[in-house]
């Protein structure tokens, strides 16, 4: 279980970035979208254990990120992908397992700050969306451009916001 979510009264401020809550879909009624989210970690699990590594990231990451995104990657950095995929199909199975509900959001004190990809997935944005109206005192903030691997591929921008996001938990 989240420190959060365990002892709030030691967490002065959160910041999510797109985070994997399943289940909150499924708490806020949202069954299309919930399955939406789940056939691609299906996917990738069902490739990766057929050892089609190569394509399981492919598909993912041309999800996340855009057609062609594994095909502009260095050679380094697709093998970099390929090493992690055991981690990666014990994320998708962990994330699945994951059950933060909608009570457990509304019992957050902290001050707090949930970022969305302009162009991430339909279910990722949705996820936002629920903790933001759930959460006391949550500020919503989308990174134009940015797809669900903001950090990465909008770093600047993450920092900004996480920056003003410390600056307003801090007042």
């Amino acid at each position: 279980m989240q420190l959060w979510l365990l002892a709030p009264e030691q967490v002065r401020s959160l910041v999510f970035i797109e985070p994997i809550l399943l289940a909150l879909l499924q708490d806020a009624g949202e069954a299309a979208l919930y399955s939406q989210s789940l056939e691609p970690a299906q996917q990738f699990i069902a490739l990766a254990e057929a050892g089609q590594r190569d394509k399981a990231w492919r598909q993912f990451l041309a999800l996340r990120n855009g057609p062609g995104t594994w095909e502009r990657l260095s050679d380094d950095a697709r093998q970099r992908f390929i090493d992690q995929t055991d981690q990666g199909v014990g994320a998708f199975k962990a994330n699945q397992n994951i059950r933060v509900t909608l009570a457990d959001c509304r019992r957050i004190s902290a001050t707090t700050t949930v970022i969305c990809g302009g162009e991430t997935t339909a279910p990722d944005r949705r996820i936002t969306e629920i903790m933001q109206r759930a959460i006391p005192d949550c500020a919503h903030e989308t990174i134009a451009g940015a797809g669900h691997m903001s950090p990465l591929t909008h770093a600047d921008a993450a920092a900004a916001l996480i920056a003003a996001h410390l600056a307003r938990a801090s007042r």
